[in-house]
């Protein structure tokens, strides 16, 4: 069975967010129902004036756009690697260094154990084994001072 996605604008729940996708998997059987019924309704309702041409149009517009893929969130790195003012050089090294990083740790999302805190812990490392010596000093500084702050916010959260 094909998986139909929809896109949800989360942004009044969760600040800093944007629209994020789900899967319609996730609605309940009334809110699928009552999805399904308002594109009949709609349908029926421009089909008589405009014809099937703009419908279909539109379906398959709707249709690639649902199968583009979605890019993920930027990680917490990422955004904190996003205020070193990095020339177009360092950018194009390093962000493929992030989407990895990015990737690896949200595999172990969820997972609370300490064999996975030590795996985050060492993805972390290598990340920035890797990205050390392609920034300057005084961006490694700053990264260092940008995680210094970060990590003193979440104590304070605690």
């Amino acid at each position: 069975m094909k998986s139909w996605k929809y896109a949800v604008d989360r942004s009044a729940e969760t600040p800093g967010t944007g629209p994020q996708t789900g899967n319609l998997g996730t609605l309940g059987t009334s809110a699928r129902a009552t999805l399904w019924r308002t594109l009949q309704r709609a349908a029926s309702a421009l089909v008589p004036r405009l014809g099937w041409f703009p419908l279909a149009i539109a379906l398959l517009v709707a249709a690639a756009l649902a199968a583009a893929p979605q890019s993920a969130p930027p990680s917490q790195i990422q955004r904190m690697v996003a205020q070193l003012d990095l020339t177009a050089e360092q950018k194009s090294k390093i962000d493929p260094i992030l989407e990895e990083d990015a990737k690896q740790v949200r595999a172990l999302r969820g997972d609370t154990s300490p064999e996975a805190a030590n795996k985050k812990a060492e993805i972390r490392k290598a990340t920035d084994a890797k990205i050390k010596p392609l920034l300057t000093d005084a961006q490694w500084k700053k990264l260092e001072q940008l995680r210094a702050d970060r990590n003193q916010q979440d104590r304070k959260k605690k």
